[in-house]
């Protein structure tokens, strides 16, 4: 019976084992129908990506001649001024390729370093004056060992591209630039700002799972319907019912902070390593390691950044010295109210004397004074 499923469902199994699954998927109809349809999709990715970007090489030098203009030829610089536009149109139509651009330079930058150790250690000590050092560059040697490894690889290259794009099927995604914030509303009412230099993958499929990925910074605001939210990160899961959280999210860490209602946080490598945040903690996840126990934070500070103070049961005297230094106007407040704790978010775009009157209704107190003499805050009652 000659193969028509996909080759990478077989690759790793010997032949006893490829026999045996391709028995189960004659026997059963529904699981033949889902691998007829994957490979469908994966096919048409697959062409996809070939249309927007024909030439695979293209994107290594992209990647490479960046990062380090010293590892192209003339010829492959030349290429690259040609194809430029054309590339930078297939990065942003498909965004998981900034995921295997990253990969390439980290790459290099590992060789690179594994090179200059070993020809450091072989060569013999000499001392040079400061006046003759001349600048490093890139040895012919080197860089051409660093590319053949990587032609060497172009076929697998093209594979993790097409697994890449598999992957992030279903997802819409939302980037923001530098000094851009972007608003994303969710099918399910849920609200996320999204910070500068960040990006959102969000889960299309009506599967009943609310599901989200993150690189950057983003603040959410999630509304209960009994099914779970996961904001998934390179390094963590965090999963939530409704409440409102701070994600900053790189390649090597994650950090959530809680300004309302409950989280749980866990590494992405082994789920069952989590913890569980209450409002006004933090706690983070570094590489494969556990996440750390939870601890108390300014939520305020963390999430200043999107133009909203979260306070958690602070007091009013802190409240008040952090808008005095805002507004850039006196406050004061009367010593029986300075402990008095206050819980909500407060817009700092606001003018200060609505935002006082906001804060003077929640503690039943009034304001005193205006913005030229400055403000005061004391009980209602005398």
């Amino acid at each position: 019976m000659a193969d028509h499923y996909d080759p990478i469902l077989f690759e790793a199994l010997d032949p006893a084992e490829q026999d045996a699954l391709r028995q189960a998927l004659g026997d059963d109809a529904d699981t033949s129908e889902a691998l007829a349809l994957w490979t469908a999709l994966r096919a048409r990715l697959g062409a996809d990506l070939r249309r927007d970007l024909p030439e695979f090489d293209l994107l290594m030098l992209y990647a490479l001649g960046d990062a380090d203009p010293a590892v192209l030829a003339p010829e492959e610089e030349a290429r690259l001024i040609a194809a430029r536009p054309s590339l930078e149109a297939a990065i942003a139509a498909h965004p998981a390729l900034d995921d295997v651009i990253r990969r390439i330079r980290a790459d290099q930058q590992a060789f690179d370093a594994v090179w200059e150790e070993a020809t450091v250690a072989a060569k013999p000590a000499v001392r040079q004056r400061a006046s003759d050092r001349q600048p490093v560059r890139a040895s012919g040697t080197r860089r051409w060992v660093w590319r053949s490894a990587v032609a060497m690889s172009v076929v697998a290259f093209a594979a993790v591209l097409v697994f890449i794009l598999q992957r992030d099927a279903g997802f819409e995604t939302y980037q923001t630039a530098s000094g851009e914030t972007e608003v994303v509303a969710l099918a399910d009412g849920s609200m996320v700002l999204l910070a500068e230099s960040s990006r959102l993958m969000v889960d299309t499929k009506d599967d009943g799972e609310r599901r989200v990925r993150l690189t950057g910074e983003a603040l959410f605001e999630v509304l209960p319907n009994g099914e779970p939210f996961v904001v998934e990160t390179a390094t963590a899961l965090t999963t939530v019912l409704g409440t409102t959280f701070g994600v900053t999210a790189s390649e090597v860490e994650t950090e959530v902070v809680l300004a309302s209602g409950a989280v749980e946080l866990a590494t992405r490598l082994e789920p069952e390593q989590s913890v569980r945040l209450e409002p006004g903690q933090q706690s983070r996840v570094v590489g494969a390691q556990a996440p750390e126990p939870p601890t108390r934070t300014d939520i305020a500070e963390a999430l200043a950044w999107t133009g909203t103070w979260h306070f958690q049961a602070t007091p009013l005297g802190d409240i008040a010295d952090r808008l005095s230094a805002h507004y850039d106007v006196a406050i004061t407040v009367d010593p029986s109210l300075e402990g008095d704790r206050v819980t909500g978010p407060f817009s700092s775009d606001r003018p200060v004397a609505e935002t006082l009157r906001a804060l003077a209704i929640a503690l039943d107190a009034r304001i005193d004074g205006d913005e030229a003499s400055g403000y005061r805050i004391v009980p209602s009652a005398p």
